[in-house]
């Protein structure tokens, strides 16, 4: 709006002649007011950002360590959950985090609950060999899975072992399914005669 000049012509780059123009996309506006033998005429950027409903996504479960938020692109403000302004979060703990989107009267936000499920890991600990025919005692060190299985069908966190033979550990979550494997010897006593 350039203001009412009494008795003027207006002329827009679009070609419309009314005093005011709506300016509904990106981009240079110029007007041209005329009055008898005198002219003006003046340019301005419009940037317009549709500032609407966005989406960080779906609730969500992620595998390993995090996921990475990304603020849609465009020039209005940024506040994330965390106080930090930037285009971007990392998301490295499970919890609830937020999007505020500003950008002069205009304001969106979006709100999403993160997962972050870390990879099984698996360990089989104790000494794998018996020299004196007793069974070996196998023990499963596992963190961050859901269930854990022994080559042998038995689920416990012992495992005793009376044979020689390749033993495993399987330890899964939804994320991955990870193993540990040890080759196990039971041997009985040597016995020795020197005779007599």
């Amino acid at each position: 709006d350039p203001g009412l000049v009494q008795g003027a012509t207006y002329e827009w780059q679009d070609g419309s002649t009314g005093q005011t123009l709506e300016a509904t996309a990106s981009g240079t506006y110029w007007v041209r007011v005329s009055l008898d033998c005198c002219i003006a005429s003046d340019t301005i950027e419009v940037q317009i950002d549709a500032l609407t409903a966005f989406s960080l996504g779906n609730d969500t479960t992620v595998c390993g360590t995090g996921i990475t938020l990304s603020a849609p692109p465009g020039s209005w403000t940024t506040q994330w959950s965390d106080g930090s302004t930037g285009p971007e979060l990392l998301v490295t703990t499970s919890g609830t985090y937020w999007l505020s989107l500003s950008g002069g009267d205009c304001t969106a936000a979006d709100t999403i609950a993160i997962t972050v499920q870390p990879m099984p890991t698996v360990t089989i600990d104790g000494d794998p060999r018996s020299c004196d025919g007793t069974p070996v005692t196998l023990t499963a060190v596992v963190s961050d899975a859901d269930t854990y299985v022994w080559s042998d069908g038995s689920s416990g966190s012992v495992n005793q072992v009376a044979a020689t033979g390749t033993v495993w550990l399987q330890a899964m979550n939804q994320c991955a399914t990870v193993a540990d494997t040890v080759q196990v010897t039971v041997a009985g006593p040597i016995t020795l005669d020197l005779g007599a």
